[in-house]
């Protein structure tokens, strides 16, 4: 299959570089928040032994759900306060 290249403008590479942003913001506090995701060069690494060893078989009923989701909502929201963004529909638009 031929590579396919996609002319983006500015704004359209801005949007791409700020859900990378993001993102790399989410790997992180997943890393923070539950055992066996690791983060290296960018990229998440999730070793299900590790984390079944943690866990157990009962593991969706525990805190660290909730955890990682209020971190990724208060990660966000700080990540889009020091862009200057009030919310990332409004940035994608």
């Amino acid at each position: 299959m031929d590579d396919v290249l996609i002319e983006l403008d500015a704004d359209e590479r801005g949007k791409i570089e700020h859900v990378k942003a993001l993102n790399s913001v989410w790997l992180e506090a997943a890393e923070r928040n539950v055992e066996g995701v690791t983060v290296r060069n960018g990229k998440a690494n999730f070793n299900a032994r590790t984390y079944e060893n943690y866990y157990g078989e009962d593991s969706i009923s525990n805190d660290f759900w909730v955890d990682l989701l209020v971190e990724l909502d208060e990660e966000t929201l700080k990540f889009l306060k020091q862009r200057n963004v009030p919310n990332i529909g409004e940035r994608l638009e």
